[in-house]
């Protein structure tokens, strides 16, 4: 290890556990500060956060970050598992910008609601896109025989472009419907409500009505793969979010973002001032913007309760000077890479007074 630099990591913990939140405006957090020197696990027991050197073979448990060994100037962290994510905050980003870039398939969370950005879009492509296309699509049968009905629309004539399927479990003279007639009823399904900056689809899970088997939003034939429910892409710049359901049951959506003439900033929140709405109790009445400029698309905190927050990359390099803010369930841990103040660290880590982190 060089013997002049150390990694500190200031953490802090609400005292309340509840969906994995941490509240920026609690007063009622535990604090513990740490400089090391060696690779190790920060761990929690309980509201106090303890820095455990790695051993081979030593059990840790629940461990909010993995400490890897210096290399030259650079130290990695890393979240510890693959289901304990670590997200960066993004009101305590470093630097000057407030706003974090935003591309296809980053997840943002905002309170306990998470999105993934499913699609962005320039514009000038004004194709029809899919609620279901990051889904698997499910292979159905298709009909064979002249006396099949459809149980929709009775008719008995099909083609390829509309054939008869059996997308359930459904048997006897209810098993068949055309192509056609499932979308149009699926389309039933999906509630759709719109502003002049947003379009959001929502819709809980889409099962049939008799055999209560789960549809899919995407199916294949014999011939075609095909997406069963479709919006209109924007002839302005837009970007997609895609909700991420914590529970089965809980309503999806999908929230169409456009960046009209003129308009630059999107608020998302759940005022009903907000140009989308998200109705969930951890979600400030303006909890964050999304903003246009210089064709990127960013997210900005607008000091909300419980945070805006972006997946990170499961493992990340800092070097002197450097600095991040991450999340980890309802601890936060703010880590600087600098140069010690005291000539020798003991064991390779120490505790330190909370007064140090900024000195």
């Amino acid at each position: 290890m060089q013997s002049g630099l150390s990694l500190f990591v200031l953490a802090k913990t609400w005292m309340r556990d509840s969906h994995g939140l941490f509240d920026y405006e609690s007063d009622h957090v535990a604090k513990s500060l740490f400089e090391l020197k060696c690779a190790g696990h920060l761990v929690r027991d309980e509201h106090k956060v303890q820095f455990l050197p790695l051993r081979p073979g030593s059990h840790q448990p629940e461990a909010l970050l993995a400490v890897q060994k210096q290399v030259g100037d650079r130290y990695t962290v890393a979240q510890y598992t693959e289901e304990d994510s670590l997200w960066t905050v993004v009101r305590y980003l470093p630097g000057p910008k407030k706003g974090l870039e935003l591309t296809t398939d980053s997840i943002l969370k905002l309170g306990r609601v998470v999105f993934r950005i499913k699609e962005i879009g320039e514009g000038m492509d004004t194709e029809r896109s899919g609620l279901g296309e990051a889904e698997e699509s499910v292979e159905i049968e298709e009909a064979t025989g002249e006396e099949i009905v459809c149980r929709i629309c009775y008719e008995r004539q099909s083609s390829r472009e509309n054939p008869l399927l059996s997308p359930c479990k459904c048997d006897g003279t209810v098993k068949y419907l055309h192509l056609n007639c499932l979308k149009m009823w699926i389309k039933s399904k999906v509630t759709t409500r719109q502003t002049d900056n947003s379009v959001t689809y929502q819709w809980k899970t889409i099962e049939c009505d008799l055999c209560k088997l789960e549809l899919p939003l995407t199916v294949r034939t014999k011939t075609d793969q095909v997406v069963l429910f479709q919006y209109d892409r924007p002839s302005v710049p837009y970007i997609v979010l895609e909700a991420v359901p914590t529970e089965r049951e809980a309503a999806k959506a999908l929230h169409v973002i456009m960046m009209t003439q003129g308009k630059q900033t999107i608020r998302l929140g759940r005022g009903h001032d907000s140009d989308v709405r998200i109705n969930d109790i951890s979600v400030s009445r303006c909890h964050a913007m999304i903003r246009f400029e210089t064709g990127r698309f960013s997210v900005e905190d607008n000091d909300s309760k419980f945070g805006t927050l972006v997946k990170t990359a499961k493992q990340l390099d800092l070097r002197e000077g450097g600095s991040l803010t991450v999340q980890a369930g309802r601890s936060l841990l703010m880590v600087q890479v600098k140069r010690s103040t005291s000539k020798a660290v003991d064991g390779n880590f120490r505790q330190l007074p909370i007064d140090e982190f900024a000195a």
